[in-house]
């Protein structure tokens, strides 16, 4: 089967319109998509955002995350900055980038992960071979590997593997440990998102980076916004 993407698929990928891309870019870009695609297939609303690259702000040198994925479980939340690898990335690539997000992890927020999405179960043993040795500890227990095909099969129930330490595996779902909320009237998938989607909108985010205090049940108070950096 052949095939070729059209000037308006190639800018939904937010790929160069007029010039085609290659097939290791549009595999890279279609298991960013599958990542999310994945995890709100096996439930609804988990995902409340979904920002790739060029929507997301600056997080400092050598930090460029392909994607930004926020998941809010209604008891615990957390935000996920996610490495699409395609095996193509040279071990000195790999380590600048972990020591980038180490030290951006130094000063951040509770609840925020690097998540490295891979192409196979044999790239994630070679990252953890590559990381092995660095023994950073701004990034124990906030940095996991999962394979794609994985999150395909189970969603938030795959199981990710921590990059740089020995840690037991967990589920993707269970790194929601944030008692704070990430809520937002426009979850992906639903409705709402498909509308603000329609009317090329952008919705106020600045809740979802920090989170906010949970609404206790049968409360009428409203949340306050807090920051957790530095907590």
């Amino acid at each position: 089967m052949a095939y070729r993407l059209s000037e308006s698929g190639r800018r939904r990928l937010h790929l160069n319109p007029y010039r085609s891309p290659s097939l290791v870019t549009v595999r890279h870009q279609l298991d960013g998509v599958e990542f999310v695609t994945g995890i709100h297939r096996q439930e609804h609303g988990l995902v409340q955002l979904w920002w790739p690259e060029s929507m997301i702000p600056s997080l400092g040198d050598g930090i460029h995350p392909d994607q930004l994925v926020i998941i809010d479980t209604g008891e615990a939340s957390a935000l996920f900055l996610v490495e699409v690898d395609e095996s193509t990335e040279r071990p000195p690539v790999i380590r600048e980038r972990l020591n980038a997000y180490a030290k951006m992890f130094a000063v951040r927020h509770a609840g925020w992960y690097l998540i490295w999405v891979v192409n196979s179960p044999a790239r994630l043993a070679r990252l953890r071979q590559i990381a092995a040795p660095m023994e950073i500890a701004n990034l124990t227990g906030r940095c996991w590997g999962v394979p794609i095909g994985e999150v395909s099969k189970l969603g938030g129930s795959a199981q990710v593997v921590a990059i740089g330490e020995n840690l037991p595996p967990r589920t993707l779902r269970s790194l929601a440990t944030d008692p704070k909320s990430r809520r937002t009237p426009y979850p992906v998938g639903s409705d709402a998102w498909i509308q603000l989607l329609a009317d090329d909108g952008l919705e106020d985010v600045r809740e979802l980076w920090y989170g906010v205090e949970r609404k206790l049940a049968g409360s009428s108070e409203k949340p306050e916004s807090g920051r957790v950096d530095g907590e």
